[in-house]
């Protein structure tokens, strides 16, 4: 026999006599111990390569964050903007449901509506300007009621 195929008979037999053990059940606490190791190894390098892949993608994921960001601030304004139209609007809606009842539980009077145009900035004089008047047969010492009742007398000038 030459030396090569006592080698490889040497070698057969080695790892023939292993997988017996294996088989065998031998080799359990020791296979454990070694998957054990293996899986910690497995892991550190997993949490290194996480690591590093963040480090490098993490510019780019800013610069789409702050994109992202502009944009939604932007939406947000105009939300808002939207909220406080609707709340003006509610509002309107109120008022002018109030001057409908007010209209309806005093059938016995004509009422014409108009929109307030104008204020007296002076503390000690009360009064409004309204966008009705004359052409709208509005006369000097008309009544000026709202949903709340009289209010006060309508004049050219006061």
């Amino acid at each position: 026999m030459n030396s090569r195929s006592l080698q490889t008979t040497i070698i057969f037999l080695v790892v023939g006599g292993i997988l017996a053990l294996a088989l065998g059940g031998f080799f359990g606490s020791t296979s454990r111990q070694f998957n054990s190791v293996l899986i910690e190894l497995q892991m550190w390098i997993s949490s290194r390569y996480l690591g590093f892949q963040d480090f490098v993608t993490a510019p780019r994921d800013i610069v789409s964050l702050r994109a992202r960001n502009v944009e939604l601030e932007s939406q947000v304004s105009q939300l808002q903007a939207q909220v406080i139209e609707l709340q003006q609007r509610v509002n309107e809606t109120e008022i002018l449901a109030a001057l409908v009842d007010f209209s309806r539980s005093n059938p016995e009077s004509t009422y014409k509506a108009a929109a307030v145009i104008g204020r007296d900035p002076s503390p000690f004089l009360h009064y409004i300007i309204i966008n009705r008047g004359s052409n709208d047969d509005i006369r000097r010492g008309m009544p000026v009621v709202t949903n709340q009742g009289l209010v006060g007398r309508g004049c050219s000038y006061c």
